[in-house]
């Protein structure tokens, strides 16, 4: 049973199965189901980037020298440039909180090696099933990778979506020798395939503009979900890069994967110019990416950790950029902590519409556009696991991380470590305070508070391992987990 609580500025939704969510603020009172909120826009333009870190994002801080997207850098000097935003460190689980506003472990998405044709359960109910619900005339589509379940149950059309035509997973060699030029991909309900001969990024662009211009000026959420930068790496047209590419892709990983994302970025201006000006007036652009680079695609001179796949910063803090009639004051950076979940409601709100109150994990970020700091999260978190096959309906978490803004606390249950870093005075999260003599009082403390958030939310066999976790020894470094090798499934 759920027990809603609508509450002045905030939202408290919880379940009695799992423990629920600790409180998180919401940036207003939100419409009782069935009926509107008054839209801040008319339409919704969600970008899903495939494997690109902020240091891919030449707007960002800290980018590598290399990074130059122009497109991108646009959008945030006419939006909001997000700094703090949490995904998942695969591409299957963070696209499934994007999809619910529900943290893996209610869905049971927490990777995509153990995805198999289990995928996200079709009760779980989608941000199109939810929008049909709140508002019926709010038109949807779905292009591009899907990578939640092959079969048709599981589909972007049996999930609510109107519209759908793209691939079920990554493009991969072992089906097709130039597999970004020539793949198999689905249209509509059907999992019959068909092969399709288009550069993948210019693919997904071609079908987005088809969309809105059939949606015309009924009320839209178009999600455009690239395969870009993804493996494997490649030379795409000339046309839409200037670099000079030398040796493979194999030898070259890093120059091949910036020219990904430099198509990737002229194909998204190419998208924005093809929508009618009036429209793109009134919608509001959303730019996000599914977890950090791949190790094996960072700058070489850049200090990193473990990128995509890790729990540590550069595989789960991702860029996230926004522009459109919602903004108030341009060009403005947000260091609110934003979790992918946080989509679900935003795009709700931004539309005019409540959120199906299974969507327990999803915060509004709306304020954050208008410069509100009023509602911020008041944590983040993010979590890697084997799903278990059924008929278990809820998987143990083995991995997870949960964070104030300053204090990060990672616990890894399979390698018995505990991590606990202090992000402001250590950003590459090198200092593991827990391995010093005696823990200062304020790390104390945010400890304490953490470990509270997680029993109020996990599931409690996960919090009685966490407990045991914690009085194991300190972690001394890498995990076997942290340093798995990148494989074309994640």
């Amino acid at each position: 049973m759920l027990l809603p609580l609508l509450l002045p500025l905030a939202l408290v939704v919880v379940p009695a199965s799992d423990g629920g969510p600790a409180p998180q603020e919401g940036t207003r009172p939100l419409a009782p189901e069935g009926r509107s909120l008054t839209p801040l826009a008319d339409h919704v333009l969600l970008l899903v980037l495939d494997d690109i870190g902020m240091d891919a994002v030449s707007c960002y801080p800290g980018a590598a020298p290399d990074a130059r997207t122009p497109v991108l850098d646009g959008l945030a000097e006419r939006g909001v440039r997000f700094d703090r935003v949490w995904s998942n460190p695969a591409c299957s689980p963070t696209r499934a909180t994007v999809l619910t506003g529900r943290f893996g472990f209610r869905t049971g998405v927490g990777s995509v090696k153990a995805l198999g044709s289990e995928g996200l359960r079709p009760e779980e109910v989608s941000i199109a099933e939810s929008l049909r619900r709140a508002r019926p005339g709010v038109r949807t589509a779905f292009l591009g990778k899907w990578h939640l379940g092959p079969t048709e149950e599981q589909g972007p059309i049996a999930q609510g979506f109107e519209r759908f035509r793209g691939t079920s997973g990554n493009l991969r060699v072992k089906t097709r020798p130039r597999p970004y030029f020539e793949y198999d991909e689905r249209s509509g309900r059907s999992t019959e395939t068909s092969t399709r001969e288009r550069y993948a990024t210019s693919a997904v662009v071609d079908d987005a503009l088809e969309a809105i211009r059939d949606f015309g000026p009924d009320p839209w959420l178009v999600i455009a979900s690239f395969h870009a930068a993804h493996t494997p790496f490649h030379a795409p047209p000339e046309a839409l890069h200037s670099r000079t590419l030398e040796g493979t892709p194999k030898l070259q990983a890093r120059a091949h994967f910036m020219a990904m994302v430099d198509a990737l970025d002229h194909e998204i201006g190419r998208l924005l110019e093809g929508i009618a000006p009036e429209t793109l007036e009134r919608t509001q652009v959303i730019v996000l990416s599914d977890n950090g680079t791949a190790s094996k695609a960072q700058y070489k001179e850049r200090p990193l950790r473990l990128g995509k796949g890790s729990l540590y910063e550069d595989g789960i803090r991702v860029p996230m950029i926004s522009a459109g009639p919602a903004v108030v004051g341009p060009s403005r950076v947000s260091s609110a902590l934003i979790n992918t979940t946080d989509l679900f409601t935003t795009i709700h709100e931004l539309l005019g519409a409540s959120p199906a109150p299974e969507a327990l994990d999803s915060v509004s970020f709306v304020g954050e556009l208008s410069g509100s700091a009023a509602g911020r999260r008041a944590w983040a978190f993010a979590e890697r696991f084997q799903s278990e096959p059924p008929p278990s309906r809820w998987p143990a978490v083995d991995r997870y991380t949960v964070t104030d803004g300053r204090f990060k606390l990672t616990v890894d249950l399979l390698g018995d470590a505990v991590r606990l870093h202090d992000l402001s005075a250590d950003p590459q999260e090198h200092v593991n305070l827990l391995k010093g003599e005696e823990l200062p009082e304020e790390a104390a403390e945010a400890k304490r508070a953490l470990e509270e958030v997680v029993e109020r939310s996990l599931k409690r066999a996960a919090v009685m391992a966490a407990r045991a976790a914690a009085d194991a020894p300190a972690d001394t470094g890498e995990t076997a987990d942290d340093q798995a090798p990148e494989g074309d499934d994640r």
